[in-house]
């Protein structure tokens, strides 16, 4: 087990290395042709917290310090931010773009689970005529079935599983709210509220997105 210290070592590598573009495009450049007038240097760990959102930093110190009673934690997260994560060996990922995009540029995670689909509500009643047009490559039950297996077969030392989408609000959002309901996930709640609700019901395994919770890790 780590100590406080090389936890907080750990923590400050991180964020230096998911600010690091920021850094080098942003105040030092800014310093650069300012000779008179620059201020006391600050730390690249400093630095890189001012430059980082602040929901990537909230992000990152979770991942750092998973739940303490066991169980795992799952986080919806934007393909932007999920490409700026530590690779920490006690985290999997689960990666979702559109079609037409290319995949995400991810750390090197030991398990990751890349998915293509639409981000469109499938089972909706009335979808516009543009939803319709991504009907071909929505969500299916062999994604559902792809990523139960995938969490099925993770080993006990995953502690923290991450969803990105382009956005981080619809469809990764509605795996991670599907992952806290079967398997009893710690999430965020509040960070799930635009869940795609089509895909949740998929996940689920029937209509009314109600399933007996599976219990995978104690």
């Amino acid at each position: 087990m780590t100590n406080a210290c090389s936890d907080g070592r750990a923590f400050t590598l991180a964020l230096e290395r998911a600010g690091s573009a920021a850094w080098f495009g942003g105040r030092l450049g800014a310093n650069c042709g300012d000779d008179h007038k620059q201020s006391a240097p600050l730390s690249r760990a400093t630095i890189a917290r001012d430059e980082m959102p602040q929901r990537l930093q909230d992000v990152i110190g979770k991942l750092y310090k998973p739940s303490s009673d066991g169980a795992r934690q799952v986080i919806a997260l934007s393909r932007s931010d999920a490409e700026r994560l530590p690779p920490l060996p006690s985290i999997a990922v689960i990666s979702v773009v559109a079609p037409e995009r290319p995949p995400a540029s991810l750390g090197s995670f030991a398990h990751v689970l890349r998915l293509s689909f639409a981000d469109v509500d499938f089972l909706s009643p009335n979808l516009s005529s543009r939803a319709q047009a991504k009907l071909v490559h929505a969500f299916t039950e062999a994604h559902a079935q792809a990523i139960r297996s995938f969490i099925e077969a993770l080993p006990d030392e995953i502690a923290s599983v991450v969803v990105h989408c382009e956005g981080g609000y619809s469809r990764s959002c509605a795996i991670a709210l599907a992952l806290h309901r079967l398997y009893g996930y710690h999430a965020e709640l509040q960070q799930l509220s635009q869940a795609n609700p089509s895909i949740v019901r998929v996940m689920m395994g029937d209509d009314c997105g109600h399933h007996k919770l599976r219990k995978v890790r104690q």
